[in-house]
C-alpha cells in the first residue's frame, strides 16, 4: 500500500512539476484596423480654357465620390501634344489621344519626330489608364 502511496505522490509531483514549467501563451494582440492609403491618380490634359479639361473633370467628378481612397489631379498642359508627350514620359497616369494622334505616336513622326528616347509608356485606344493603382 506504502508503494501504491509513494509511486501516486511520485506521478502527482511529476506532473505538477511539468505544469509549472510549460510555458504560458502570449495573448495575441488584437489587430487595429488601418487607413489605406490615398492614392493619387493624375490625368494629362489641355489647359483649362480647353473642351477636353472641362470633360475629364466632369467625369473625375463623378467617380471620385465612389473611390474615397483616390485624389484625382487634373495636370494641364500647352496643348494636347504636350499632354500626350507627359503621360508618355511617365508625368500622368492617363490621358486622351485620337485616333490621329496615335499613328504620329507610334511611328514618331509629325509632332513626336524624335520623342522615342523620352518615352516610358504609351498610351493605348482605351477610356481608362492601361496601370490601375487604385484600392477601393
Amino acid at each position: 500500500m506504502r508503494a501504491r502511496f509513494v509511486l501516486l505522490v511520485l506521478v502527482a509531483a511529476i506532473l505538477l512539476a511539468g505544469c509549472a514549467t510549460q510555458e504560458t501563451k502570449q495573448a495575441t494582440p488584437t489587430p487595429t484596423p488601418t487607413t489605406p492609403q490615398k492614392t493619387t491618380w493624375v490625368w494629362a490634359t489641355l489647359d483649362p480654357g480647353g473642351y477636353g479639361y472641362r470633360v475629364i473633370v466632369g467625369i473625375l467628378d463623378t467617380v471620385k465620390a465612389d473611390l474615397p481612397n483616390v485624389e484625382f489631379l487634373v495636370k494641364p498642359y500647352s496643348s494636347t501634344t504636350a499632354a500626350i508627350k507627359g503621360f508618355c514620359k511617365g508625368e500622368a497616369d492617363g490621358t486622351y489621344i485620337a485616333d490621329l494622334g496615335f499613328k504620329e505616336l507610334y511611328t514618331f513622326t509629325g509632332a513626336f519626330k524624335d520623342f522615342k528616347p523620352e518615352v516610358k509608356q504609351m498610351p493605348v485606344q482605351s477610356f481608362g489608364p492601361i496601370r490601375w493603382k487604385l484600392s477601393c
